[in-house]
């Protein structure tokens, strides 16, 4: 299934870290706290234990899952174009 991950953290070692997390299971780099791709069921499980241990009270982060055939509905604008290469051709962007 393919993966939202956005992220508020406050520390910059503790951001550093949860950016090589996110690359480390393939995730794509889309925006500075926004990560986008698929994950199977055994790194998303790693990936949820590993992030629950870095995240502070006072971070926040979202794991959103997006349905397959919901994925060539995402529109980006600008320079979200980089998206094109990690989802569908079909997927709209401006």
């Amino acid at each position: 299934m393919m993966y939202w991950l956005l992220y508020d953290i406050v520390n910059d070692r503790r951001r550093a870290k949860a950016v090589r997390l996110c690359r480390d299971c393939g995730l794509e780099r889309l925006q500075k706290s926004c990560f986008f791709g698929e994950l199977q069921k055994g790194q998303l499980t790693e990936l949820k234990e590993k992030m629950r241990n870095l995240i502070a009270d006072e971070d926040s982060l979202y794991l959103i899952p997006i349905a397959s055939d919901m994925v060539g509905q995402i529109c980006g604008m600008g320079s979200a174009g980089r998206l094109a290469e990690t989802v569908q051709p079909e997927v709209c962007f401006f």
